[in-house]
């Protein structure tokens, strides 16, 4: 297991993240698939101080393979998980090192925690590719939007608007996850592996059509 102190490992990396692959002219991003392509067999976690989790850094983690992280180090931070009252600077009394105000101030707590669990309910339900799987990047498929086409990681890493990752069982058999970063919904098209067996999303997301903004769904395929 490695518990995750570099760098793509953070809340603030998805930002970064979504605003390289918005353009093409983006000089540097975070690169989760370095790491993990190069450790499959290691069990990476997120580093994430704060006592609750964005829906952006939830799906980050998801398609990229990583474990989530939230930590309870202070009262407040206890208060805000037990109770959901979202607390204030003024809370932590002279605690210099603070959690994220601005990540518990943007949604209200039952919204995140709902969504968090979907989405670990949602791996555990697809453990064999998501949480056991071999993280293979984009090994032996290529994924289009729209017109786009993405390849060997290029234009997911410039315009494409959604990151497309895949992970192999221990069956042979494989799922590609998409995560649509962009801020529309997206159609997106897999090439290279089959037809898909089946096609699912967390708990209360559409398995049908576009991909809505800031979304996951799980393409799943048979042995080639």
């Amino acid at each position: 297991m490695f518990h995750a102190w570099q760098a793509s490992a953070f809340m603030h990396d998805v930002n970064a993240l979504k605003a390289s692959r918005a353009t093409s002219r983006a000089k540097a991003e975070p690169f989760p698939e370095l790491f993990l392509y190069t450790f499959p067999e290691l069990v990476g976690t997120t580093r994430n101080p704060t006592p609750m989790t964005l829906r952006s850094f939830v799906n980050y983690a998801a398609v990229f393979g990583l474990r989530h992280e939230i930590e309870i180090r202070y009262m407040p931070d206890r208060t805000y998980a037990l109770d959901g009252k979202v607390p204030t600077k003024k809370d932590y009394g002279e605690v210099k090192n603070l959690p994220s105000l601005q990540a518990m101030h943007a949604e209200p707590p039952a919204v995140a925690s709902a969504y968090m669990k979907a989405v670990t309910d949602f791996q555990r339900t697809h453990v064999k590719y998501l949480l056991r799987g071999r993280f293979v990047d984009d090994e032996g498929f290529t994924s289009r939007t729209g017109c786009q086409p993405v390849q060997n990681g290029q234009a997911a890493r410039s315009t494409s608007g959604v990151v497309a990752k895949r992970f192999v069982a221990a069956d042979g058999t494989s799922a590609v996850c998409v995560w649509n970063i962009s801020n529309k919904p997206a159609d997106v098209k897999i090439d290279g592996l089959g037809k898909p067996t089946g096609v699912f999303a967390p708990r209360g997301e559409t398995v049908d059509g576009q991909i809505p903004p800031d979304s996951l769904r799980l393409y799943i395929y048979g042995l080639k």
